[in-house]
C-alpha cells in the first residue's frame, strides 16, 4: 500500500513541476479521462462499483488504523511513582543475556523477549551442569526485579553443554 501512495505521489509531483515549467509531462492522459468523467453519471454501473469499492477500502483502512499494534516498548517502573520508563524488547533481551552471561560457567547466551515470556539459552563447557540453570535463572530473575517492569513476565532457561 505504501509503494502505491508513493508512486502516486512521484507522478504528481512530475506532473506538478513539469506544468510549473511550462512543459507537462503527460504521462496520465488527463484529456481522455476527462472525457470519460464528463460521459458518466452517478448512476451509471461502473460509478457505483468503483464508489463502493473505494468506500470498503476506505472501511478496511479505518478498521486497520484503529486495531492496537505490538507495544514497541516494555513498560519499566522508576523511582517517581508518576513516571513509566520504556525499554525496547531488543535491549531488555540484551540486558538479560549480558547478566545471563555473566555467571560462572556460561560461555554463549541467547535472550529473547517474548509478549510476557523471557527466554534464555546458555551454554556451557562445564559437565555438570544441574545448578547453572538454577544461577542463570536466579541471575535474570534479580535483574527483571531490579529493572521492574511493569507486569510480570516469567523466565525459561535452557542449558546446554558442551558440543
Amino acid at each position: 500500500m505504501a509503494i502505491i501512495l508513493l508512486a502516486i505521489g512521484v507522478l504528481t509531483a512530475i506532473e506538478t513541476i513539469s506544468a510549473l515549467f511550462g512543459h507537462p509531462a503527460k504521462i496520465v492522459p488527463y484529456s481522455q479521462v476527462a472525457d470519460l468523467a464528463r460521459a458518466a453519471t452517478w448512476q451509471d454501473n461502473a460509478v457505483m462499483a468503483c464508489a463502493g469499492a473505494l468506500g470498503i477500502i476506505g472501511l478496511v483502512l479505518l478498521l486497520i488504523g484503529l486495531a492496537p499494534g505490538r507495544p514497541r516498548l516494555v513498560p519499566l517502573r522508576s523511582g517517581d511513582p508518576d513516571m513509566i520508563i520504556g525499554m525496547p524488547r531488543r535491549m531488555l533481551a540484551r540486558v538479560l543475556g549480558a547478566v545471563a552471561g555473566q555467571v560462572d560457567g556460561v560461555r554463549r547466551v541467547r535472550a529473547k523477549v517474548r509478549g510476557r515470556r523471557v527466554t534464555v539459552h546458555a551454554g556451557s563447557d562445564l559437565r555438570d551442569m544441574s545448578a547453572l540453570r538454577d544461577r542463570v535463572e536466579a541471575a535474570v530473575d534479580d535483574e527483571l526485579a531490579k529493572l521492574a517492569p511493569v507486569g510480570r513476565y516469567t523466565v525459561r532457561t535452557k542449558v546446554s553443554g558442551p558440543r
